[in-house]
């Protein structure tokens, strides 16, 4: 195993023995030393890959979005009206993951994630960065609710719904 597929596992193990550990606790409850026991690797580990707790759960949703973003990007008919729906499917396929993050009150991760997909930043000109955060922080509010209700809805009706508006 080379370094960097020694580290992808360090922090495969991090992330994991963190979503185990939200199930019994909040995140402020949890230090590094019981994170890092629970992962089986060194604390050292930890502070190469992670500035913090939070940062876990941030990286690895990056991970994710990432990782959906290209798969959407492949398909043939990826379009301004298939893309809601992808991504809505994207976090019901990994609704383990996005819930823990709900049920523990951590789902800011998630509106960073989906504000730095979107490039919003303040070295835009005002009217775009209103653009960008109208559509991000929209999508936040509707993933929420979303989650709110149990994602009741699949993909195909969450993407009707939101081009319907």
């Amino acid at each position: 195993m080379n370094n960097q597929e020694k580290n992808n596992y360090v922090r495969q193990q991090i992330t994991e023995a963190l979503l185990r550990l939200l199930q019994k606790k909040e995140l402020n409850e949890i230090s590094v030393s019981e994170l890092t026991k629970e992962a089986g690797v060194g604390r050292v580990s930890f502070y190469r890959n992670y500035n913090d707790l939070s940062d876990i759960l941030y990286k690895h949703d990056k991970i994710l979005l990432k990782q959906w973003k290209a798969t959407f990007e492949k398909q043939p008919d990826a379009s301004i009206q298939t893309v809601f729906g992808s991504l809505f499917q994207h976090y019901k396929d990994h609704s383990d993951f996005y819930m823990t993050l709900y049920r523990n009150g951590l789902t800011a991760s998630m509106l960073e994630t989906i504000k730095a997909h979107c490039e919003l930043s303040p070295e835009l000109p005002n009217a775009i960065a209103y653009q960008k955060a109208f559509f991000a922080y929209g999508l936040y509010g509707w993933l929420m609710e979303w989650m709110e209700r149990g994602m009741q809805e699949d993909a195909a009706a969450i993407n009707a719904m939101l081009l319907a508006q």
